[in-house]
């Protein structure tokens, strides 16, 4: 199992723009670090962080889904020199493959069509598909649930941050 942004995928440049787009929505300036900082924290984590008014989470929300979708966006997701190499060798290999990430399945989706890796994760689990997201265990469970497997020692999961440290220990 893999993470997506910043472990697959070098997300950063691309999310810059959506977190700007985002804040932006709702009336805050933020800088490229804050984002880079926040691409490793889920969503409601970020929110509270930055006290942004839960009213103002819908319009937050909104401004991320027109933002990350757009092509610019998508072609500037650029997979690591050593992405394709892997997925493909562990797909010979027979072994199963799936990506666990606090981004959306559908612009996972879109960003692996792009690159021509649609075809190589079993299992694309988004958080449009759990309700709590990593450093709970949820995501990777729900994956390995998918993908017909049990929780094990023998299962990997590679990501960037003590978010996918802490989910991957807790599962």
């Amino acid at each position: 199992l893999f993470d997506f942004d910043g472990t697959l995928f070098d997300t950063k440049i691309a999310l810059r723009s959506v977190w700007r787009d985002a804040f932006l929505a709702v009336g805050q300036d933020v800088k490229d670090e804050e984002c880079d900082y926040y691409m490793h924290l889920n969503l409601l984590q970020t929110l509270k962080m930055r006290k942004v008014k839960e009213e103002d989470y819908p319009k937050f929300v909104k401004a991320i889904v027109a933002s990350i979708d757009r092509l610019e966006i998508i072609k500037s997701n650029v997979p690591f020199e050593e992405t394709k190499q892997l997925l493909h060798a562990l797909k010979a290999k027979g072994k199963p493959i799936g990506i666990v990430s606090g981004n959306s399945t559908i612009h996972i989706g879109k960003v692996l069509k792009y690159w021509g890796l649609e075809e190589e994760p079993e299992v694309l689990m988004g958080n449009d598909l759990y309700k709590n997201g990593k450093p709970s265990p949820e995501p990777i469970l729900f994956a390995l649930d998918r993908m017909n497997l049990e929780p094990s020692g023998r299962i990997v999961y590679v990501g960037d941050s003590l978010q996918d440290v802490a989910a991957a220990t807790a599962a």
